[in-house]
This record gives structure tokens, C-alpha cells and sequence, in this order.
């Protein structure tokens, strides 16, 4: 396994220069750690594992399971009146 890694491109040393300077008070390997960490975190997160197994979700009879989902959200509560 590398322990060194060198990175020659002038526009991705730029930019983890500014990352290290922005995030983790200039440690540039902390700074593309930390980049790295945050995307294998993205990809793991990406698909759902709701419903994922068989059986692993059930529905009752008589419920939409696609009620109040992202693209049918719940409706807004009415305004209230002031009283009088």
C-alpha cells in the first residue's frame, strides 16, 4: 500500500490548498482524508435501504404507502383565524 501520493495537477493543488486552509488549519492531508471520508459516506448513503430485504416492509390493507411521500407531500395545516 502507497504511503505517499503525489498530485501534480495545479488546479487540485490549488483546490486542497484552500480546502486545508478552509477546514483543518492547513494540513492538506487531513483536508483530502477528510474529502475522502465525506464521498465514501455519499456512496454508502445513496440507495435506500428501506424495503431492501424481502418481507421487510409491510403495508396494512387500506394504507398508500406513497401517501405523503416527497412528491405528494403533507398538505399545510389551514391558516387560523385571529378569534374574533
Amino acid at each position: 500500500m502507497a504511503t505517499v501520493i503525489t498530485i501534480n495537477r495545479p488546479g487540485v493543488v490549488a483546490l486542497i490548498r484552500k480546502a486545508a486552509k478552509t477546514l483543518t488549519h492547513g494540513n492538506k492531508i487531513e483536508a483530502v482524508a477528510l474529502a475522502v471520508r465525506r464521498l465514501l459516506e455519499q456512496d454508502a448513503r445513496a440507495g435506500s435501504l428501506f424495503g431492501a430485504h424481502r418481507d421487510s416492509v409491510r403495508v396494512q390493507e387500506g394504507v398508500d404507502p406513497q401517501r405523503f411521500s416527497m412528491l405528494n407531500p403533507m398538505p399545510k395545516p389551514a391558516a387560523r383565524s385571529s378569534g374574533d
